[in-house]
């Protein structure tokens, strides 16, 4: 074993640390060079914002901490761990041949710049991005009732569209698709003993694995508020995809620099009462096509060259 780049998944508490430190603690009486990173963590910055965020007692000294206080809070542990762990390691020849892959988490700190960076030091790289936890709040099992709310999946389908438009990954791994973290609701899921259903979550992650195969990221731009997009292209086989979340109210949508040669388009929604439903066909001319665009809904249109 020439080198090897090691991850430990895994829930709170579940011992990540723990095991990360026997093993390195082995490899290096083994002869082995190891460095192990965490976050937070991994720098001395780091370590004292892990203390905070993560340490009960922090919260019965200072008091509670907002949300935006936690989020700012991760945004600098990821900085520091960029500027002093992740970059130096892209610049070591020594280190490169060992990278198979560049993954991060989605959980906080995707600003558009932060996932720009994902992009481009995989590009750097010349190896695959991947999300290995896809989701947006690993202690939302904790209120589990967010489960159910429109608000928390549309801010989840909005956060992957970013990422896919912005950061470009091969894949979206989704956290934990078991009862802690359930697409599902009833069957005895958080004690609802209601027959077993799919949420609007399910059907915005079915909605969004509908992308056809062998497709890739493509520029698209949104000029309106409210509004988030990424398009896909296969182009050996002329399939053309792209998705839309509108945060707002209705609205008509104008589609333009579709090739030439797609003439119709195919349409799915997925809405606060509605798991994907298909309307009729959408006429293309001149490479533009308009439809409408429910309120506050997830819609993806699929067109192929003839």
């Amino acid at each position: 074993m020439s080198g090897s780049f090691i991850t430990f998944e895994g829930l709170d508490g579940s011992g990540k640390t723990t095991q990360m430190r026997r093993l390195a603690a082995w490899l290096t009486a083994s002869g082995r060079t190891v460095v192990s990173l965490r976050q937070p963590g991994s720098t001395a910055l780091g370590d004292r914002l892990r203390a905070v965020l993560l340490d009960s007692r922090s919260e019965s000294a200072l008091g509670p901490i907002s949300p935006l206080a936690e989020m700012a809070l991760m945004f600098a542990d990821r900085a520091q761990a960029i500027a002093e762990v992740i970059q130096p390691a892209l610049d070591d020849p020594e280190a490169v041949p060992y990278i198979g892959a560049v993954d991060f988490h989605s959980w906080r700190g995707c600003t558009d710049e932060i996932l720009a960076q994902w992009r481009d030091a995989a590009r750097e790289l010349n190896v695959p991005l991947v999300v290995a936890e896809g989701s947006t709040d690993a202690a939302a099992y904790r209120y589990p009732q967010i489960f159910n709310e429109q608000s928390f999946a549309l801010y989840e389908i909005n956060l992957y569209l970013r990422i896919l438009a912005i950061a470009q990954p091969r894949s979206i791994l989704q956290w934990q698709l078991t009862a802690d973290y359930s697409i599902l609701a009833g069957g005895g899921i958080f004690n609802d003993q209601g027959p077993l259903r799919p949420t609007r979550r399910f059907w915005n992650l079915k909605q969004l694995a509908a992308t056809p195969p062998r497709s890739f990221s493509l520029p698209v731009a949104c000029n309106k508020s409210n509004l988030t997009c990424a398009a896909f292209g296969n182009i050996a086989e002329g399939i053309y995809t792209v998705h839309i979340v509108n945060n707002g109210a209705t609205r008509t949508a104008t589609l333009t620099g579709l090739p030439p040669n797609v003439r119709q388009m195919r349409l799915w929604v997925t809405g606060a009462e509605q798991g994907i439903e298909e309307s009729g066909p959408i006429a293309v001319t001149g490479g533009q096509a308009q439809f409408a665009l429910a309120a506050t809904s997830y819609t993806t249109v699929i067109g192929g060259t003839e």
